[in-house]
Formats: structure tokens, C-alpha cells, sequence
């Protein structure tokens, strides 16, 4: 169990240089103050499971405004929201689906893309600026984006596709060619937007053109303007196959990129890198020009790769990434920096020149996704099916099938907290992201019963179905023994009001959004028949602006 430190009067609470003053305005005897006394950090929110006639699953997600978050995935048959209903065009094969899931669970709109063949999302992101929405992925046959017919070269081409906040179509760029092409990531960034993908063979997106050899899969990424046009493109050869899987853009426009390589990897300015097994991770930076800055290497004799990179707010970069058994970590030099003694997920800060710095090491679980709170937690998804030990801290799944934990851990690296998410059958973590209210949106599928430690929050079909889930960021719990107080915040927060007892859940309430510098005066005691000590019970979450 972990314990939340109490809050006392007049104490101050900083993050990033800022202080989160909770007053209260009482005497400390008529006023109790409560632990958060549980095992998970992060709390419940909102979920959705989309369950269509076969196999759906929600590949990738992104934060938007509002606390909100935008989900891509695959369905087939027909799948339901509060906001209606879609289905597939393809005859059995799979579709893809675009949504937005609002903080109280509703989902603002559901998209159809796709034709008669297959097609996948691989990653989506948005624009702060303005709102809107980039889906990438792959596509077979005609697709239908918007108002926009594609049809594919050959095999699977790749697209990327820009939407408005409000689900309105805005664009589609084709990227195609004589062999199979994929788009994997997108990012927003001052200069245009950046993606990098996969390809196969020969191909163009628009003027620019691009080419393999020998059947191997090489890797691109391009910086394009505001409207889906290239501007530059950065090609990176493998003699079997590398495939990127999240990026990064730096401030000074250095790309960085980290996946997943077979073979012999040729990089710019002569550097050859051979993987040790079957797959390796690696993480590469790209200048602006095209120069590699650095490149780093990891892995052992089996399947190696890298599943998450997203930039930390001390401005270098996490990796997380998951081995099978154990190797070695090396340099743009080709030197060993470092050992991985064991099978299961790695994360690491990683500098912005280059400098690996091992954080986290867990053996058995599969890392799934890495998000970075506001406040400097760092919190983990995994995919395990047999008991993990996080420091002093045992999780089992939930009816020994394979599930998912969340794990967070505080700025010095203590555990705060975990949590797991389960099904009936199988559940598995995809992608996962922050969201602008410090809660995390993460990404999925699952058998049956969606639940929640352990706790259903939505009902599936037999088969595979994916899931939408949004956990709130942690809350400071002030259990109030008297007629009335005031809490004073100097940052808009989240209040819930919910009548429950000591050591207890949660009975019932509302979240209700209170504005900067607010004053609120919170209610009168409780009683109940059966619980003389009951009281009502206030939860406050802060939201960094």
C-alpha cells in the first residue's frame, strides 16, 4: 500500500519552480486531513470499448485539449459510441477508426477511414496550436478519407491524414510505391510536421522519391509543411529490415527516432551496426540536414526492440524499451556502455547527445508505453502474465491471464503506485500518453469484461476488442469533520464531492472544474447509521496550466 503524504495547513506543494498553496482556513482540531492510503497512483476516469464482430484493437493515442485524448485503431463488423455508430467496409477485413474521448467519458465523434481491403493506424498526434488531429498508418486497394479516394500502388502504401478538433477532414497524403509502405509516428513541431515510416522497394510521396535494395525494409522520415507536402527527406538502409516505432523532434529540430533493426544497419557517414539476435532496439539522431548526431544500439540473442521515446521536461528523452534475454548496449562508437542482465523492460534517459543512463530494468514484463506527468512522475505501461516484483512491491494478473500494470514512479524514483488492467481473457497495452490535465490516456485491447483493478468498467464481446481508457491525475483527498471550511487554490483543479467512509471507495459525485485562485467552501459532515465516524469526504486534483 502506499501512502500519500497528508496535507496540513499553510504547506506548500512545488512543481516546476511553481507552489500549489492548499490553505485551510481553520484550526487544524476541526479540520482532518486524510492519506491516500491505496495501491494505485492514478484513479479512473473514463473508458470505452469498442466491440465490433472480430478482432478490434486501439493501436495508438494522443492528448487533446481539454484533458481530452484521441484514439486510432482497427475494428471490423460495426462498433458504438455515445456519439453513434460506424462500420467497416471491407468484407471482413479490418478498418480504421478515429475518435475523441471527452474527460467524462463520452466520445465527441467516431470516423470511418478505409475502403474494401486492409487498412491499419499505426500512430496519430495533434497540433496544440489549433487542435487538429494527424492519423498515419497503411492502406490496401481504394480508401475513403473524407471527401478523398487513395488507391494503392502496390501492396500497402502509407498515408498520413489531418482532421479538424471537431472530426471535420482537412487532408490525405499518399505515400506509395512498388513495395509496402507504412507511416509509424507523427509530431507537430514549430518547422512543419514530422513523420517517419517504413518502405520497401521503390516509391514517392509527391516530388520525392525513395529506394531499397535486395528486398530489405528501409527507413524514412520527413519533415512536411502545414498541408501534408514534403519539404526534406532522410532515408536509412538496412540489409534486412529496420522499423521505426516513436520519435521525437528536439527543440533545435534534430529528429530522433527509436524501433526496432535486423541485420546490418548502414547509417550515414559509413556506420554499419549488426544486431546480436533476431531484433536489436536502436534510437538514432538526425540534424536537421540530414547529419546523424549519434546512434544508439541494445539488445541480445532474441527479439530486442525499442516501443517508446518521448521527451522528458528536464529536456533530454526516455526510451523504453523491451528485451528477451539480456545483451549489451553500445555507443555511436560501436563501444559497450552498458550490460542488460535481464529479460524484460528497460527504461533509460537518454541525453540529447547521445548518453544512455539506465533508470528503470524489470524483469518479465513487456514494455508497452512510457508517459511523463507534469509534475516530473514518470508512469509505465507493461503487458505481463506472471507475477513482477517492482522493488518491494509484488503484482500478480488478475486471474493469471495476460493483463497490463501501470506503474508510477516519483520524480527520485520511488514507486508511488500500480495499478493493473485485465479482462476476462487476454489484455494487452499498445500505446500510451499524457494527457493536458496530468491524468494519461492509454490504449489497448482486450477479451471480455474491461476491468480496472479488478473492477469492471465495461463489457465486451467473446473476441478481441479494443478499449479507450483516461486515468485521472492523483488527487490530495481532505476529509472535512465539521459544518464548513474553505480550500483556497492557486491553480484551476478538478473537486469531488462524494460521500464515502474512512478507508473506503468511492460512493458517489461529480467532478466539477473550479478556476484559478478559487475559494470553496465545502459541506457539512455526514452521518450514517451504520458508521458513526463517516464524514463527507472531498478529493481535490491541481491541474498545471
Amino acid at each position: 500500500m502506499i501512502k500519500q503524504r497528508s496535507l496540513r495547513s499553510g504547506k506548500c506543494f512545488s512543481q516546476s519552480g511553481r507552489c500549489l498553496s492548499v490553505f485551510l482556513l481553520v484550526a487544524c482540531l476541526l479540520v482532518k486531513v486524510s492519506d491516500l492510503s491505496a495501491s494505485a497512483f492514478l484513479t479512473h476516469q473514463a473508458n470505452h470499448l469498442f466491440a465490433g464482430a472480430g478482432t478490434d484493437l486501439t493501436t495508438a493515442t494522443a492528448a487533446g485539449p481539454d484533458g481530452s485524448a484521441f484514439f486510432t485503431g482497427t475494428f471490423i463488423g460495426t462498433i458504438s459510441s455515445s456519439s453513434g455508430s460506424i462500420s467497416s467496409n471491407s468484407g471482413g477485413l479490418p478498418d480504421i477508426f478515429l475518435t475523441k474521448l471527452l474527460p467524462d467519458g463520452n466520445t465527441a465523434w467516431l470516423l470511418r477511414l478505409g475502403g474494401t481491403s486492409t487498412e491499419k493506424a499505426e500512430c496519430v498526434a495533434t497540433d496544440p496550436a489549433n487542435g487538429r488531429v494527424y492519423v498515419g498508418g497503411q492502406f490496401a486497394g481504394t480508401a475513403s478519407f473524407g471527401n478523398t479516394n487513395l488507391t494503392a500502388v502496390a501492396g500497402n502504401d502509407g498515408f498520413v491524414a489531418c482532421y479538424e478538433a471537431d472530426g471535420t477532414f482537412v487532408w490525405v497524403r499518399h505515400i506509395g510505391g512498388s513495395g509496402d509502405e507504412s507511416v509509424f509516428d507523427i509530431k507537430k513541431a514549430a518547422d512543419g510536421l514530422h513523420l517517419c515510416g517504413s518502405y520497401t522497394a521503390s516509391g514517392s510521396w509527391g516530388a520525392t522519391t525513395f529506394s531499397s535494395t535486395g528486398g530489405a525494409r528501409w527507413m524514412f522520415t520527413v519533415r512536411a509543411d502545414a498541408d501534408g507536402v514534403p519539404q526534406t527527406g532522410i532515408y536509412t538502409s538496412s540489409t534486412q529490415s529496420i522499423q521505426p516505432k516513436s520519435m521525437v523532434v528536439l527543440t533545435d529540430g534534430v529528429r530522433v527516432i527509436a524501433g526496432t533493426f535486423t541485420g546490418t544497419l548502414l547509417l550515414p557517414g559509413s556506420i554499419f551496426r549488426d544486431s546480436n539476435g533476431v531484433d536489436d532496439f536502436v534510437a538514432i539522431a538526425f540534424e536537421s540536414n540530414g547529419n546523424m548526431r549519434w546512434v544508439i544500439t541494445g539488445g541480445g540473442t532474441g527479439n530486442d526492440g525499442a516501443n517508446s521515446l518521448v521527451a522528458s521536461a528536464a529536456g533530454d528523452l526516455l526510451m523504453g524499451s523491451s528485451v528477451e534475454g539480456g545483451g549489451q548496449v553500445t555507443d555511436v562508437n560501436g563501444t559497450q556502455i552498458i550490460s542488460l542482465a535481464s529479460a524484460g523492460m528497460q527504461v533509460a534517459r537518454v541525453s540529447t547527445a547521445g548518453v544512455y543512463t539506465p533508470l528503470k530494468s524489470v524483469a518479465g514484463p513487456q514494455l508497452a508505453g512510457l508517459a511523463e506527468g507534469k509534475r516530473g512522475v514518470l508512469h509505465v505501461a507493461a503487458n505481463f502474465s506472471a507475477a513482477v516484483t517492482l522493488g518491494t512491491t509484488t503484482v500478480n494478473p488478475p486471474g493469471n491471464q495476460p493483463s497490463v500494470f501501470i506503474a508510477s514512479y516519483l520524480a527520485a524514483g520511488d514507486l508511488a503506485g500500480v495499478a493493473t488492467l485485465s479482462g476476462v481473457g487476454a489484455c494487452s497495452a499498445l500505446d500510451m500518453a499524457i494527457t493536458s490535465h496530468d491524468g494519461i490516456a492509454l490504449a489497448g485491447l482486450a477479451i471480455g469484461n474491461l476491468k480496472y483493478e479488478e473492477q469492471t468498467l465495461a463489457t465486451g464481446n467473446v473476441g478481441l476488442d479494443a478499449f479507450t481508457l483516461l486515468l485521472a491525475p492523483p488527487a490530495l483527498r481532505l476529509g472535512i469533520a465539521m459544518q464548513s471550511a474553505q480550500v483556497r487554490l492557486t491553480y484551476p483543479a478538478y473537486f469531488y464531492d462524494a460521500a464515502i467512509w474512512e478507508n473506503s471507495t468511492v460512493a458517489s459525485g461529480s467532478w466539477t472544474q473550479i478556476g484559478s485562485a478559487s475559494t470553496l467552501t465545502v459541506g457539512e459532515m455526514q452521518q450514517d447509521p451504520g458508521a458513526a465516524d463517516a464524514m463527507r469526504f472531498y478529493q481535490l486534483r491541481w491541474l498545471t496550466p
